[in-house]
């Protein structure tokens, strides 16, 4: 057999290439495995993805869109959150053995109960035993369970903190005002009382 020239080995490598394209367009996008963890105030997301090529990711407050090409597959995903996340503050890093989410929540609350809205359980939703941090999200469980209940015992007080400046305000006019009213009665010359005339007193004119 004569050795192949340069010319055909590259040929024979762009054959190859196109057979992997036509396969990936053939068989279609498959579903990554996500691993996720969470703190009361952010999320963590993995894609356990080698070398992704090609990547797309869009960012909304409750949903996450990723498209990329791994070790000649195409992996596809958009996720509904089950809450908000901060869009302008979150990141994600494309490395060698994982493609990384780090989404600040909208709210610091008690740890979601799953990631996204769907009540579905989802094979290739994983919990990421390396991002789960339940003292923290225990902490704050009991917070906001503790704020929770002395609202509902104390709804007078709710939404006071908003009107403290108008009821300070008018408090102070009121005070003012009386204050005024001392000074004025102070100055005030009393009145002298007229004295009836006796019916004696016209007998005798």
């Amino acid at each position: 057999k004569h050795p192949k020239s340069g010319q055909q080995q590259l040929c024979a490598a762009m054959l190859r290439s196109l057979v992997f394209l036509l396969l990936e367009v053939a068989v279609g996008s498959k579903i990554p495995t996500i691993l996720w963890g969470q703190k009361p105030d952010r999320l963590y997301l993995s894609f356990p993805l080698k070398d992704v090529r090609e990547p797309e990711v869009e960012l909304e407050e409750r949903r996450l869109y990723f498209k990329g090409i791994s070790q000649g597959h195409q992996y596809e995903v958009d996720l509904k959150l089950l809450r908000g996340i901060n869009v302008s503050t979150s990141k994600y890093d494309m490395g060698e053995k994982a493609v990384s989410f780090d989404l600040p929540k909208l709210a610091n609350e008690p740890c979601w109960k799953r990631l996204t809205r769907s009540k579905k359980m989802q094979a290739f939703i994983k919990k990421d035993n390396q991002r789960l941090y339940p003292e923290e999200c225990y902490r704050q469980m009991l917070q906001w369970r503790e704020a929770y209940f002395y609202r509902k015992l104390h709804p007078e007080e709710d939404g006071s903190k908003s009107e403290e400046s108008k009821v300070s305000s008018r408090d102070e006019e009121k005070k003012n005002f009386d204050e005024q009213l001392m000074e004025l009665r102070k100055k005030a010359v009393p009145r002298k009382s007229r004295k009836k005339k006796s019916k004696s007193g016209l007998n005798e004119l």
